[in-house]
């Protein structure tokens, strides 16, 4: 009698005689030597997920991971791209990040087999929009909260490249419009009836920055 222990990653497997194991769980095999004699292999197998969890408290947002294996490589970024990779240990499997921009959050975890995480997500909304400063001017969204279509204006003070998106929270994007060189009055209807209720995000990007904004369908 033989024990013998695996943690693996979901998805991956573990070949034992002729069975193939992808479960947590313990497994019992009889295998035969080259001299015909039987012994009984136990394997023990665990699959390991990590799972990264999101909390905002006073402005900062802590991110912490259950289960995988310490020590892990955590990554966060938002819709500028990565802003850090940080390792935790085992024996601090937490992290502030201060966010200082409104915007959609994503947190990824990789343990210490190289397991990666589900990518999870945080809508930030807690500073304040003068959107003036990124040359956009009289932007109004309604009705917001919507059953279905969401009209959007704003202007456009002067000659700029926007991009208006419609994006869900797991950054899936609904809807991509590019203007070049684009002045004067924006608008435009989203019809979202075929859309599952919940929370939305209206990004508009010119060339001073992301405007975000919430877009409820209900």
């Amino acid at each position: 009698i033989s024990n013998q222990y695996f943690d693996i990653c979901q998805g991956d497997s573990i070949i034992i005689g002729l069975n193939i194991y992808d479960s947590t769980g313990i497994y019992i095999d009889t295998l035969s030597s080259i001299n015909n004699c039987d012994s009984l292999v136990f394997t023990h197998i665990n699959i390991s997920i990590p799972a990264p969890q999101i909390i905002l408290t006073s402005n900062s947002l802590q991110l912490s991971v259950i289960g995988g294996i310490a020590p892990y490589t955590i990554e966060v970024g938002n819709q500028n791209g990565i802003i850090v990779t940080a390792n935790l240990s085992s024996t601090s499997l937490s992290y502030n990040y201060n966010p200082i921009i409104n915007g959609l959050y994503y947190f990824i975890v990789i343990d210490d087999l190289g397991c990666i995480s589900d990518t999870i997500f945080y809508l930030v909304d807690i500073f304040p929009t003068f959107i003036n400063e990124f040359g956009i001017n009289s932007l109004n969204i309604f009705p917001n909260p919507s059953r279905d279509v969401f009209n959007v204006e704003f202007t456009s003070d002067s000659k700029q490249s926007i991009e208006v998106r419609v994006v869900n929270l797991i950054g899936e994007i609904i809807f991509s419009e590019n203007l070049e060189n684009f002045e004067g009055e924006y608008t435009h209807s989203f019809n979202l009836s075929e859309y599952s209720k919940g929370v939305y995000l209206l990004e508009i990007t010119t060339n001073n920055g992301v405007i975000n904004k919430k877009l409820i369908l209900q």
